[in-house]
């Protein structure tokens, strides 16, 4: 005989042929179930499925999430304030080491420069004046005159030009104060809304599990008091539940109604609306579990209302892992709250370092402090040479000195100006790829701490994720790791674990680890990750399913088919996968465990075997493979 079990009749078969067992053994009179048969003392005999009990291969994982990373990622920022004129690329372009990146407006400073230069030939022009007329007598001084004048109108021009910078500055600094300012503002508000949103998420899944959990005790209840009969006192009790259910029917529908009047108000987010609608739909399916519990309690059970009883069982399960599903909702709000955290420290940083930008007013003041002087001492020297017009008789060793030292004054102010211009063409130190990018051309870029572009190194990354502290301590450095990303739905990435962070999370009590990975398969840092970290295997493991076994006494028991008998046997277990086990003890490879059936067996009980259960073991070394049901035939 052939048959594919699937998961929810196995449980309602295995349900009646209990309930059948338990008739007959009490002696109610009533007639087997139709599986049953008589074995050839005339005993009656259980029909049940088995499967055998297999050597193989099975790893124990932890779960992990969190996001990619590069690991070294470099921020480009600027020595110096002035509006930008280039950028080499967008976010995302390839960028090489030793490639320019950023250019500022040099403009002002090439006049500054071809004013320096000419300074710097005049001072060449006074020094030659100077060592000649210290030989020769009767020298004109027209030449010193013309000098004279051209330095005055240099230092007025300069002045000029300072004085316009001034302004600029003074204009540029205060706007840059008050956007800092406004972006600061906007970014605590939003790390507000994050950390409101995650208290609301966090109390709604919770609230929202701990209901599906009563409503799948409730409905393994109801199913029990079906198989078992109904007495007066569980007809009150289960009015007392329809009560209740109704109650909390009402309390959720309240709850939503409010959460979408939030919402449409802006106070809370469509999430948190989602979260109440799902709080909402479980009530009522509690509700009507406990209804129909009410009517079977009050009818009695037929086969059809057990089934109808273990489907709301199925369903109330679904709902619960729904529910648990959620708190991966709840580490993104979490995570939204780390972000908005990073950029309201990103935000202050921007206003201290818009209002350390006003140093720079400072040292434009400066600047035209000393334009001023230094327009002063051009009028001067040429009102001296004005009035010193007609052959001299002579230059001492103090006027030459004065002027080669007004020519290496000239000559350090070139010096100054072209470095300053050279800190307006800014390079990469590495090769990468554009990250983020702060600044658009156009715009003043900002000198001190605040980024213009971070580049990543394209050459590494690594998965920063989060495991519980319930499983750190099972995590060791060089595990192995398969990831997974949600953007790369078709891509599965081997990594090790680098690094465990020695403190957890004080809020979350999670703990972070680093797993080294391969660059490539389209991952980029900022995606989304999944992690199983191998945390143990077991070579030639017995592993049987999950669902041969019963919890009785807190012991785990399984039965195993001797002969026509089955046998109650005590197993302990090792690693758990998602749908086998590993039993250390109690089960030998080849033995033939019951897998439907065994609910309603006794120890020596005569059993008749129906159909042999064929299941895939895990393959990949990990847990992840759940056993499929496969045709099976029939033993008898």
């Amino acid at each position: 005989m052939s048959t594919r079990i699937h998961p929810s009749r196995t449980a309602v078969g295995a349900l009646l042929a209990a309930l059948a067992a338990v008739l007959i053994a009490t002696g109610c009179g009533r007639k087997p179930a139709p599986e049953a048969g008589m074995n050839e003392v005339g005993q009656a005999s259980v029909s049940v499925d088995v499967v055998e009990a297999r050597l193989g291969r099975l790893a124990e994982i932890v779960e992990a999430t969190g996001t990619i990373e590069a690991i070294r990622e470099v921020n480009i920022g600027s020595a110096a304030t002035d509006r930008i004129v280039y950028i080499a690329g967008d976010e995302g372009d390839p960028i090489s080491a030793g490639q320019v990146v950023i250019r500022l407006d040099t403009s002002d400073l090439d006049a500054s420069i071809n004013q320096a230069q000419a300074g710097v030939e005049a001072a060449r022009i006074r020094l030659a004046q100077a060592e000649q007329g210290h030989e020769l007598v009767g020298i004109s001084t027209d030449t010193g005159i013309e000098t004279a004048r051209s330095q005055l109108a240099s230092a007025r021009e300069r002045l000029s030009q300072v004085e316009t910078a001034y302004e600029l500055t003074v204009r540029q600094v205060d706007d840059g104060v008050a956007a800092a300012e406004t972006q600061l503002a906007q970014a605590r508000a939003g790390l507000e809304a994050s950390r409101s949103g995650l208290s609301q998420t966090q109390d709604t899944t919770e609230a929202n599990i701990q209901s599906a959990q009563a409503a799948v005790r409730a409905a393994e209840d109801a199913y029990a008091d079906l198989a078992r009969g109904a007495r007066s006192q569980q007809r009150e009790q289960a009015q007392e539940q329809v009560r209740l259910a109704e109650l909390q029917v009402e309390n959720t529908r309240r709850d939503l109604q409010r959460m979408m009047g939030l919402r449409d108000a802006g106070a809370v987010s469509q999430q948190t609306v989602d979260n109440a609608r799902l709080a909402y739909d479980s009530s009522v399916s509690q509700l009507q579990i406990a209804q129909q519990a009410l009517s079977l309690t009050n009818e009695g059970a037929t086969p059809e209302q057990l089934r109808i009883s273990q489907a709301q069982i199925d369903q109330a399960r679904q709902a619960l892992r729904s529910a648990e599903a959620a708190r991966a909702q709840v580490e993104q709000q979490r995570q939204a709250v780390r972000t908005a955290e990073e950029n309201v420290t990103a935000a202050e940083i921007g206003v201290r370092d818009a209002q350390n930008r006003r140093l720079t007013v400072d040292t434009s003041a400066r600047d035209v402090a000393a334009a001023k002087e230094a327009v002063a001492q051009a009028e001067a020297l040429y009102d001296q040479a004005v009035a010193s017009s007609g052959p001299t008789i002579g230059v001492d060793e103090k006027e030459i000195e004065a002027a080669r030292a007004a020519l290496r004054s000239a000559q350090a102010s070139v010096g100054i100006y072209q470095a300053q211009r050279g800190k307006r063409t800014i390079v990469s130190p590495v090769s990468g790829i554009i990250s983020k990018r702060y600044v658009d051309e156009g715009e003043i870029a900002p000198m001190g701490g605040s980024p213009l572009l971070t580049i990543v190194t394209a050459d590494s990354l690594q998965f920063a994720a989060t495991v519980s502290e319930l499983d750190v301590d099972r995590v060791m450095v060089g595990s192995e790791v398969t990831v997974t990303v949600d953007g790369l739905p078709n891509a599965e990435i081997t990594g090790r674990v680098a690094q465990v962070l020695p403190a957890g999370e004080v809020s979350s009590r999670n703990f972070t680890i680093k797993i080294a990975i391969p660059a490539g398969q389209g991952v980029k840092p900022g995606m989304f990750a999944r992690g199983e970290v191998v945390v143990g295997a077991a070579q030639d493991a017995v592993i049987i399913p999950k669902d041969t076994l019963i919890e009785e006494a807190g012991q785990m028991m399984a039965y195993i088919v001797e002969g026509n008998a089955a046998k109650r046997q005590t197993v302990t277990l090792g690693i758990e996968g998602v749908a086998v086990v590993e039993v250390l003890e109690g089960v030998n490879p080849g033995d033939k465990v019951v897998i439907r059936g065994q609910k309603g067996l006794t120890d020596g009980a005569s059993v008749t075997i129906d159909n042999t259960v064929e299941y895939d073991l895990p393959t990949n070394g990990l847990n992840d493979a759940e056993p499929e049901p496969e045709k099976a035939t029939g033993d008898s």
